[in-house]
């Protein structure tokens, strides 16, 4: 809330944060009630992000090369949506998910997409198909899935699951339009995108090929570049689309000023194409 509230305009432009899970995890049931009474009077979404804590080790474990791991992991996200369900109903209802890299011994990864296929179906049926909660698979540079190709194909058929697209990485594979991409996503339909990870592709100025980073700024970015999310994300044909913006856009020096004026130009790049 604290973080919100040095943001007084924070509602005229975004109505949605991501937070990280352990906040979720460790938070207690007073603190949890309190955020949900202010959160709802506000309309605030919250997205409950995993993608930090999926690493393999020490924190969660998505492939069975060690049963007792694997467990405890499952049992950890698990217990995070209960409490997202039972004591932030209104305000928390979206979980974002990355899988990891495969172990570097004695795993393959054909083992660990086996593996990641029983955390989707079974993450799936904990939230049970009549649930008003969404689990957003996320696709990057770094971890898997990729592609948006491959992550639909996790996905598809399951009841509670959404695609999260990183714009930067879209845009960096060539997909820098709505053709394009319901190319990409082939019979998958595009409702099944449930959140958009928006930022710029970024390059290694000495190797222009060399993919360096997706959550450049859009500020910074040539018109092309926010022309082409703008044509990404109207691939959808609902009357909105949730996109989700990166925060850190300035040193971290930065005075609160400086942020909230950062996060204003960002988020401004978009909102003139919108209104034009």
């Amino acid at each position: 809330m604290e973080s919100l509230w040095l943001r007084p305009t924070f509602s005229q432009h975004f109505d949605t944060v991501v937070v990280d899970f352990r906040w979720v995890e460790r938070g207690d049931e007073t603190t949890m009630a309190k955020f949900e009474s202010w959160a709802k009077e506000r309309g605030l979404r919250v997205v409950v992000d995993f993608s930090s804590g999926i690493n393999l080790y020490p924190d969660l474990r998505l492939c069975n090369n060690s049963a007792d791991e694997f467990e405890r992991s499952l049992n950890r996200i698990q217990g995070v949506l209960s409490k997202m369900r039972t004591l932030l109903p209104t305000c928390a209802k979206d979980a974002l998910f990355s899988f990891h890299n495969a172990p570097e011994n004695y795993y393959t990864e054909a083992q660990c997409q086996e593996d990641f296929r029983y955390v989707v179906d079974r993450l799936n049926t904990f939230v049970g198909a009549n649930s008003t909660t969404w689990l957003h698979l996320r696709t990057g540079m770094s971890k898997p899935p990729s592609s948006i190709a491959e992550a639909a194909a996790y996905v598809n058929g399951q009841s509670r699951w959404k695609i999260a697209p990183d714009v930067g990485l879209l845009l960096s594979q060539g997909l820098d339009s709505a053709e394009a991409l319901r190319k990409a996503l082939n019979t998958t339909s595009a409702d099944t995108i449930g959140l958009w990870l928006v930022g710029a592709p970024m390059y290694d100025p000495l190797v222009p090929s060399l993919l360096q980073s997706t959550r450049g700024r859009l500020a910074d970015s040539p018109d092309a570049v926010v022309d082409a999310v703008v044509s990404l994300v109207s691939v959808q044909a609902g009357p909105y689309s949730t996109l989700i913006m990166n925060a850190d856009l300035r040193p971290l020096e930065a005075t609160a000023a400086q942020q909230s004026d950062a996060e204003f130009l960002e988020v401004s790049c978009l909102e003139a194409r919108w209104c034009m």
